[in-house]
């Protein structure tokens, strides 16, 4: 099978001092066709369950695509692809996703390294059953020295009672769809730890689980996050230094009346340049209307007198790829 080496490097603002392997989920096998396919990717596994996911731009619209893909709609942090997991999901406390990677070199006892990673929660994907309506907090690092081996071993080492414990975790549950935010720390190893796996290892009562889609897109009743640029080093300023390679715009946008009848006004003020893209989706997560919208429009008013009643997706993408989400309803008159 031919390997495809995609990762990109900038040596002025990212040195190789990086403990994890294909950091950036940037080195695949094949590119992914669907969700699921997390075997594709280069030096990461899906301990437990075997059931995260891997998206890629090369996979263009489909369910295994980037931005849109059937769990949410995103584009990376950083390079071309990024991987998702289920972190929640109501009234199945065991139920947790998780991947993994082996350290370039074991940590050193007593000695601090620094971690972070990117991370963005799904919802408003292609596809509604997949698409996750709530969200939590608790997802983090955690070192091993060796991992536990098969489904019933990892279920024992999480029930009847999970860790609750981290190396670095999130501490607030993200309730925006639209940006990548970063999770780091310092950590002082009290192994020496060859593997790390990323994943919620706190429970369900720890996790702060809430819903987010309101408007009810999302039917999987549960919590899903994209990942992206993992790092384990010993340098104190390579978090920072490579979380500062692509800088997020603000983008403000107002969209009204909701519910609407027909037409629809939405109005941007975005402080960065470059066009925008407007998409509808409706409650199957089909793209029913797609426009671009030249730099320098300020506002439109769009008119979709022959769209049936219901629930609707509005995103609103900016040249950088960020992403603002709004829950419509279309009401008859």
């Amino acid at each position: 099978m031919l390997l495809l080496s995609l990762l990109l490097v900038n040596f002025g603002t990212a040195p190789a001092q990086n403990l994890v392997p294909n950091p950036s989920f940037e080195d695949y096998y094949d590119c992914p066709i669907n969700f699921g396919q997390w075997a594709e990717v280069v030096d990461w596994t899906s301990p437990y369950n075997h059931s995260a996911d891997y998206f890629n731009e090369c996979a263009g619209t489909g369910n295994g695509g980037v931005p849109l893909n059937a769990m949410g709609e995103q584009y990376p942090a950083d390079g071309a692809g990024y991987m998702g997991l289920y972190t929640y999901a109501l009234g199945d406390p065991s139920y947790r996703e998780f991947i993994s990677a082996e350290l370039s070199e074991p940590l050193q006892p007593g000695v601090p390294v620094y971690l972070c990673f990117k991370i963005a929660i799904g919802g408003f994907g292609s596809t509604a059953a997949n698409s996750a309506n709530f969200t939590c907090s608790g997802v983090g690092m955690k070192f091993f020295n060796a991992l536990p081996q098969g489904w019933n071993a990892w279920y024992d080492y999480l029930q009847p009672e999970y860790p609750n414990s981290a190396a670095i975790h999130l501490e607030e549950a993200i309730t925006d769809t639209s940006s990548w935010v970063t999770v780091s720390g310092m950590y002082v190893p009290d192994s020496a730890y060859t593997q790390l796996v990323i994943g919620n290892f706190f429970d369900d009562s720890l996790s702060n689980p809430e819903i987010f889609d309101t408007w009810g897109y999302g039917v999987s009743n549960a919590a899903y996050v994209f990942i992206d640029q993992v790092a384990v080093t010993y340098d104190p300023d390579y978090c920072s230094r490579w979380s500062s390679i692509q800088v997020i715009p603000e983008l403000s946008t107002t969209v009204g009346p909701n519910p609407f009848f027909n037409t629809l006004l939405v109005s941007l003020n975005s402080k960065q340049s470059g066009s925008h893209l407007i998409r509808l989706l409706d409650a199957t997560g089909r793209t029913v209307m797609q426009e671009d919208w030249p730099e320098g429009k300020t506002e439109e008013l769009f008119n979709f007198s022959g769209l049936t009643s219901g629930y609707y997706t509005l995103l609103v993408i900016n040249a950088q790829g960020m992403i603002h989400s709004y829950a419509l309803v279309l009401v008859s008159p």
